[in-house]
């Protein structure tokens, strides 16, 4: 009976000590991270699961025919490069306006090309003003629509490659990868 003098009417105990005061705090902190767990493994499961069927689509050929034949619609990566020493050279932060849009739309991207040794490497980097013209004016054809699809994106590639050796000669860029591909 020494409690009662701490009850109030109800028989509640005033001074916070009893049931579940001290086991209080630590019920809610396991209990924000049992929360925060499960929201972070659902959201890592999520992120991952989505990653898994990308990289699937893109190991299957990315889309199959409306006929569910299974035939591949989109293009299929450049060809590997022949043998010799490969070069890398970069051409970074082109930004273009975008064609044949209801609303102003821009391109922003940086390249890597894979050219054909030290000579064409040199050519580049002589070349350099009229390669980023020739960028230029290919990008700031393509529109929106054109660009958004991974088939897009290979056609791109084909044609930059083709530009440029028009440009540096012929079999000079092997292939070109993007680094940065932003549409805005």
């Amino acid at each position: 009976m020494a409690e009662e003098g701490n009850q109030n009417q109800d028989g509640e105990l005033q001074d916070g000590e009893g049931r579940g005061g001290k086991l209080k705090p630590v019920l809610i902190a396991l209990l924000a991270l049992l929360v925060g767990g499960a929201l972070g493994g659902g959201g890592a499961w999520f992120m991952l699961s989505g990653q898994a069927s990308e990289k699937t689509a893109a190991q299957s050929g990315g889309q199959s025919g409306s006929d569910g034949s299974g035939s591949s619609t989109s293009a299929p990566p450049p060809a590997p490069s022949s043998g010799g020493k490969k070069e890398m050279y970069q051409i970074p932060g082109l930004v273009v306006n975008l064609a044949r849009s209801d609303r102003t739309r821009y391109l922003k991207t940086s390249l890597q090309l894979e050219l054909r040794g030290k000579s064409a490497a040199k050519r580049a980097e002589e070349m350099k003003p009229q390669l980023k013209d020739a960028l230029l004016i290919l990008l700031s054809n393509h529109s929106v629509e054109e660009l958004k699809t991974m088939q897009g994106k290979y056609e791109l590639k084909r044609q930059i490659v083709a530009r440029l050796n028009s440009v540096l000669g012929e079999g000079m860029v092997l292939n070109t990868y993007f680094t940065e591909f932003v549409i805005q």
